[in-house]
């Protein structure tokens, strides 16, 4: 008896893990990639490895991968003077035309959408704009600059953009909100017009402090707008100098019956699988009995 029982309970945990990740990977799958970031690399070098994360995406069933905010920052040397920094950056931006390149070419590759990856972009003789990219499969190209740039972007010359691009595909509509971008409440406001189904996240931030802002206001995101967010950053090494980055991957949800609990990867370089079922947010939205935050704004 004992024995039947003991089979019996070891059944019935297999079928609920089976019955809990078959939950969970219904959906749309979506590759995000936690980058680590260490110093002197080349643009080739650099694309080489957010190559292979495509490639490993792909092989996942991914069409759309994730890549943090400013992974060219790994362009910049281990550990550069603080009065060389601004010259660095310059050096930086002017790879544009082959760090795009390169980004094509991984999307036609791997016929998979690229979307942040950001980079610094010349605009005027000493002023940047951060810009996030949104890359097709076919190679087309578009971006979202940066709304509001850090304390420190500003004092290295980074602009500030006003415009928020709604992008869309057969699947989703989605917006790409940069790091800092995810704090600000006038954006969440504007985005309750849009009513986009995902909100991507690239961050790069260098603590524990900001890696918990930027997640605390994403995951507020995911419940005004009744959206999938997904968020991702860079990860270093221990201890380092200059290079010192805290990120991890999460899925956000809007908390409510017709979702699983939110998801997070590790502090450390990975790539995580997200699944976004779609059908149950449209069905969730149409609920007039779920908290809704954005849909009650419009209405008031």
């Amino acid at each position: 008896m004992l024995k039947f029982i003991f089979h019996a309970l070891i059944v019935f945990i297999i079928l609920s893990c089976a019955s809990k990740d078959k939950a969970i990977r219904v959906g749309i799958p979506i590759a995000v990639v936690n980058l680590k970031i260490s110093g002197a690399a080349t643009i080739d070098s650099l694309t080489k490895r957010m190559g292979k994360f495509a490639s490993k995406a792909h092989k996942k069933g991914a069409k759309v991968v994730l890549f943090p905010e400013l992974p060219t920052l790994d362009l910049l040397p281990v550990n550069p003077a603080d009065e060389e920094v601004k010259n660095e950056l310059m050096s930086m931006a002017r790879t544009q035309k082959d760090y795009e390149s390169a980004l094509i070419e991984i999307a036609k590759k791997y016929q998979i959408m690229i979307i942040g990856a950001n980079h610094y972009i010349l605009s005027g003789k000493s002023k940047f704009k951060n810009r996030a990219y949104i890359v097709k499969a076919n190679g087309e190209i578009a971006f979202q600059d940066k709304i509001y740039p850090t304390p420190w972007e500003v004092r290295q010359g980074v602009k500030g953009n006003k415009k928020i691009e709604i992008f869309k595909t057969e699947e989703l509509s989605f917006v790409v909100l940069t790091c800092h971008d995810a704090e600000f409440p006038d954006i969440s406001v504007r985005l309750s017009k849009m009513k986009p189904e995902v909100i991507f996240v690239p961050s790069m931030t260098d603590d524990l402090n900001g890696l918990s802002r930027v997640k605390r206001t994403s995951q507020a995101r995911a419940i005004e707008h009744m959206s999938y967010v997904l968020m991702t950053g860079a990860s270093s090494e221990v201890g380092a100098k200059w290079h010192t980055y805290q990120g991890k991957s999460f899925l956000f949800t809007p908390h409510n019956k017709y979702f699983e609990e939110p998801q997070e990867g590790d502090l450390d370089e990975q790539l995580k699988i997200f699944y976004l079922d779609l059908p149950s947010l449209r069905k969730a939205r149409g609920d007039r009995k779920q908290v809704y935050p954005a849909r009650d704004y419009l209405n008031q």
